[in-house]
């Protein structure tokens, strides 16, 4: 059995950093970070502060727990992952969720009832830049035309996608287009 921590870094970065390294020497398999937006407790921007993370650790896997996907552009989540992914030397999972504060997405000006299609356009579209030298999509909220990132995580073929949520749909979908459906709380 394997155990994971999600560690809370808002207050105290250094100390979560510290927490981390601890968790990893006490045998954790895992450290993950949420995703909120002016909300105690929560930082904004897992995936930078998982990059210092990783920086410090050699061995657990990294990831957040979740990216609140449909607040972000898919392009920039797989060049941040991937740059997480190669500090970490392949220790990233990129996990996802829709989120569900309505002042979240009020802030970044974004509608809430979007939120499935955003999320399922944007995962269809991050494995694509992870394994492919040029990318095309156009989409209801997204449209590429031969994207391309650099550099390229390190696992092959590409670091795994694990999708929350606690619903039947949320299960269905994250059974089409993830690796993994991680429950909610």
């Amino acid at each position: 059995m394997e155990f994971g921590l999600l560690v809370e870094c808002d207050r105290d970065f250094d100390a979560a950093i510290e927490v981390s390294v601890l968790a990893e020497r006490a045998g954790f398999s895992s450290i993950w970070l949420s995703e909120h937006h002016n909300a105690a407790g929560y930082i904004g921007s897992p995936l930078v502060a998982l990059a210092a993370i990783a920086a410090r650790t050699a061995r657990v896997r990294l990831g957040p727990f979740v990216l609140l996907m449909p607040l972000h552009h898919p392009l920039r989540v797989a060049e941040d992952g991937a740059m997480v992914d190669r500090i970490s030397r392949g220790r990233f999972v990129l996990g996802v969720g829709l989120g569900y504060v309505q002042q979240e997405f009020a802030m970044l000006g974004i509608s809430l009832k979007e939120r499935a299609s955003r999320m399922e356009e944007g995962i269809q579209i991050i494995p694509r830049l992870w394994t492919e030298e040029r990318v095309t999509f156009a989409g209801r909220h997204f449209t590429l035309d031969g994207a391309g990132i650099h550099p390229r995580p390190v696992q092959t073929p590409r670091p795994p996608i694990w999708m929350g949520g606690c619903t039947e749909k949320a299960l269905e979908r994250a059974a089409r287009l993830s690796d993994t459906w991680v429950p909610g709380p």
